[in-house]
């Protein structure tokens, strides 16, 4: 191993290296959208936004996968053809064809530069260096598991304590609380995913809720609070994963240290997501012995049944790995083949193990889980919701930028450019030790996989925040690559120590840039102490009032619960009025918590009505209400009152059966929104609209 030293001018010509990279991947990236856009038909399959606006969701998803392909593409190009003088002719080809199609097919109007490019350009050098010479940037003195792990206890408290302020004066979210809580509560009645309950993520949300309504015997919101605070303390535990799979060792500390106690911009809760992904991909990673690739395939299981999607996301890019291992071992030394052959049957059996084996032990998941999860899902989101990424195509981005301004879109724009030079930079390291496939430093490559496949999560839904989450593991990827850099360079510890610290101190990873201007809501002192109230406060019996004892004196404390509160009180007059009792109420469209609060179960498997995608689904819906004898409807307005677009389109069964036996036209008044009754019903009672 050479000694480590990156003079000024090799500094200057990594940095003009990966933006002559970038250039060329995003102008390839322009240029097969446009070619996507002129080719591909407009086509839906599913009911949804993109198929009532005619907004072609497939053309997109195609520009999108073609972008994908031509980063790689060209660096395989690049690889093959390293002679300076053509970089220059591809770059002088390239980049002006790519400008026209933007000048005569983007709206550009309002669209201005960002100083996120900057820190991107810098970020993705530092990762292009560290795989361009991953020899060259040894990992420091490795920790002692037990400092590791005295970290992890340390940062979880700390993040624990500063969330549980966080929850309990979270404003009162009627339709991410009720899923959470209605889902939870199912669970712990023997309710068994996609059969009694349309489960909403995985046991992220309902198993830690349902766990901690066991622990402390209540099924309230109080509790229900301290899970998400317990869970959001977990983000400290996927800190330090990502740290250990880089290999930063006494440094993760540092960076758990920096982060709990001044980085006020990381949106910390969300990391949680990720803390089986990781733990699956870290285990693959570090995996020698047979027993070890089985165990990374049942902890790949328990990522996808703690967070459906991203365990998903897990897999492939673990099976994307081992295809990359087995090209190479055909190529250069078929002895090889059977070795990875027998860490991939391994790997798979772990998988299909703990499968089949939670199957027999809790019912679950079946058939009905993986036929949701894998076609009915996937087929629904790959046509409906979703960004107008990666062109702005003038004839079509007025549908979608309407109300929601570029500054917004242009971070969507700063991730496709990341991800897709972070393909072009692993293209071409993995092309480059192709001869040693087995000895790679696995684990960053795992992360850039795992961070192509998260495009599918953050452009497939119409809000930017799946953007910003997406976000988050390849800029830590990319601070972490920067910090392996600075600290294998010659610079004094105390400088290391001082420029990795201030990294992480100030850097936002939901948008990749540095912000000295984040402010915390509260000083980390006034955190700590309102959390120990919350906490003093938790045994405390509950007031009266009318949302069945699921609400404490400090919840009610909030005029937002008080009015949630005031407002079941009358709902519930109402519903005693007209002889309406449990299971004979549906809520549309979601504010499931309408239900605990007025001691109701759900008449529907379907929580959040929406989820009933296809018209067989529906028809399943509409029998369980028949069922049940539903007799309300109630269009709350409060939680989700509405998707984004009409029932009619996209609920045509339900919206023909509510129409035929409910009196649509002379609502209910109430304080929670308009109550529907059945035509039968309500002849019965004579009342005003």
């Amino acid at each position: 191993m050479r000694s480590f030293r990156i003079p000024l001018k090799e500094l200057l010509g990594n940095l003009t290296e990966t933006i002559h990279l970038a250039l060329c991947v995003v102008s390839v990236g322009v240029i097969v959208s446009y070619i996507c856009v002129q080719s591909v038909s407009p086509a839906w399959s599913t009911p949804g936004w993109p198929s009532f606006n005619k907004y072609p969701k497939n053309i997109e998803n195609a520009a999108l996968m073609a972008s994908i392909i031509g980063a790689a593409l060209t660096a395989l190009f690049f690889e093959a053809f390293r002679a300076r003088l053509i970089k220059i002719a591809s770059l002088a080809v390239l980049v002006p064809v790519a400008a026209v199609i933007v000048y005569k097919n983007v709206d550009i109007s309002g669209m201005s530069g960002s100083i996120q490019l900057v820190y991107i350009a810098v970020l993705l050098s530092s990762l292009f260096y560290f795989f361009k010479s991953a020899d060259a940037v040894p990992a420091p003195r490795k920790a002692n598991p037990l400092v590791i792990i005295a970290a992890g206890i340390a940062g979880f408290s700390v993040f624990f304590m500063l969330s549980v302020v966080y929850w309990f004066e979270y404003p009162l979210d009627v339709h991410h609380f009720g899923e959470q809580f209605t889902s939870a509560a199912d669970l712990l009645a023997g309710g068994r995913p996609f059969i009694t309950f349309h489960w909403p993520h995985g046991l992220e949300d309902t198993g830690i809720a349902a766990l901690f309504f066991t622990l402390f015997s209540r099924t309230d919101v109080p509790t229900m609070l301290l899970s998400l605070a317990f869970a959001t303390g977990l983000g400290a535990i996927t800190i330090l994963l990502l740290c250990y799979g880089m290999r930063l060792d006494y440094y993760s500390v540092l960076v758990l240290a920096a982060v709990a106690v001044f980085n006020y911009a990381l949106g910390f809760g969300y990391l949680t997501s990720y803390i089986f992904a990781l733990i699956a991909l870290l285990a693959f990673s570090r995996a020698a012995r047979g027993y070890q690739f089985f165990l990374a395939g049942l902890l790949t299981f328990i990522a996808h049944v703690y967070r459906i999607e991203l365990g998903v996301y897990a897999f492939v890019s673990i099976i994307a790995l081992l295809l990359y291992q087995a090209a190479g071992a055909l190529i250069y030394d078929r002895a090889r083949l059977r070795g990875t052959a027998r860490e991939a049957a391994l790997y798979l059996f772990g998988t299909a193990g703990a499968a089949f084996f939670m199957y027999l032990v809790l019912g679950w998941p079946g058939p009905e889980w993986y036929k949701t999860v894998f076609y009915i899902l996937p087929r629904y989101h790959a046509d409906t919701g979703g960004l107008a990424f990666p062109l702005f195509i003038k004839s079509i981005a007025h549908v979608y930028s309407v109300g929601q301004g570029y500054p917004k879109e242009w971070t969507g724009i700063t991730l496709l450019i990341t991800i897709l030079t972070m393909v072009a930079i692993i293209t071409g390291y993995l092309m480059r030790n192709l001869r040693q496939a087995g000895k790679i430093d696995k684990f960053p490559v795992l992360l850039v996989f795992f961070s192509v496949f998260m495009l599918k999560t953050a452009f497939g839904r119409s809000d930017f925040s799946h953007i910003h989450h997406a976000f988050l593991i390849p800029a830590f990827l990319l601070v972490l690559a920067c910090s392996r850099v600075l600290i294998a360079s010659p610079l004094k510890a105390p400088a290391k120590i001082l420029l990795v610290g201030l990294l992480f101190s100030f850097f936002n990873f939901e948008s990749v840039r540095l912000s000295f201007a984040d402010k915390p809501l509260l000083p980390h002192p006034a955190l700590f102490k309102g959390s120990y109230e919350y906490l003093s406060g938790y045994n405390e019996p509950p007031p009266a009032q009318c949302s069945n004892s699921i609400f404490s004196a400090q919840n009610l404390a909030r005029p937002d619960y008080q009015a949630f509160d005031r407002f079941i009180c009358g709902l519930k007059e109402e519903l005693s009025r007209y002889g309406i009792n449990e299971k004979e109420l549906l809520v549309m469209h979601s504010a499931a918590l309408i239900y605990p609060a007025l001691g109701y179960g759900l008449p529907t498997k379907y929580y959040k009505i929406g989820l009933a995608i296809t018209e067989e689904m529906q028809e399943e819906m509409v029998s369980e209400l028949e069922r049940n004898g539903v007799k309300a409807l109630l269009r709350s307005n409060v939680g989700l009152t509405w998707y984004d677009i009409p029932d009619w389109d996209r609920l045509p069964v339900h919206f023909k059966w509510a129409r035929e036996r409910f009196d649509m036209d002379n609502p209910v008044r109430t304080g929670l929104g308009a109550l529907y009754l059945r035509r039968d019903l309500n002849q019965q009672f004579d009342h005003g609209p």
